[in-house]
């Protein structure tokens, strides 16, 4: 969707894109971290930092936090870098495809079991403690090619019936 938003002919706009990795990172988990009501594993400062962008997006088109916001109460050496890629969270575009990596680090680690049997614990990290985790990251190249699985999805979209 970002880069359909910020492809050709649609000049003047611009798209943001994150990934949201914090674990379990299930598929619509995210919605939680931006409206609420959060899960226990969300730290609060994770949601304040995400709120703040949603609300930043609607106000200034443009979802970047301020530095101190993006810290919260962290002050470790991550921190101060993790702090900058939030206030510079790019804009989207093909030809620099960069998005936010959303993620928390820190706090007490917990397993997680899933209601099926087939599925492995997954690890999730529980207040106190948690410190939030920003990085910009190239949204093809990242975690072993991303984008190469999302090239598959366009490419098999207009077989899908609607």
């Amino acid at each position: 969707m970002a880069e359909a938003y910020s492809s050709a002919g649609n000049s003047g706009r611009s798209s943001y894109r994150y990934q949201y990795s914090v674990a379990p990172a299930t598929h619509g988990e995210d919605v939680a971290l931006w409206f609420g009501p959060l899960p226990r594993h969300i730290g609060a400062d994770l949601a304040t930092a995400a709120q703040t962008a949603v609300g930043n997006l609607v106000r200034f088109d443009n979802p970047a936090i301020p530095a101190a916001i993006a810290l919260g109460n962290s002050t470790d050496s991550m921190a101060a870098a993790s702090a900058q890629a939030a206030s510079t969270w790019p804009s989207f575009s093909v030809a620099a495809p960069f998005q936010l990596n959303i993620n928390q680090t820190g706090g007490n680690a917990t397993p997680m079991y899933s209601s099926s049997p087939l599925a492995p614990p997954t690890t999730v990290y529980l207040p106190p403690g948690l410190a939030n985790n920003f990085s910009i990251v190239n949204a093809y190249t990242w975690e072993g090619g991303r984008g190469v699985r999302c090239d598959f999805w366009r490419a098999v979209a207009p077989r899908v019936p609607e």
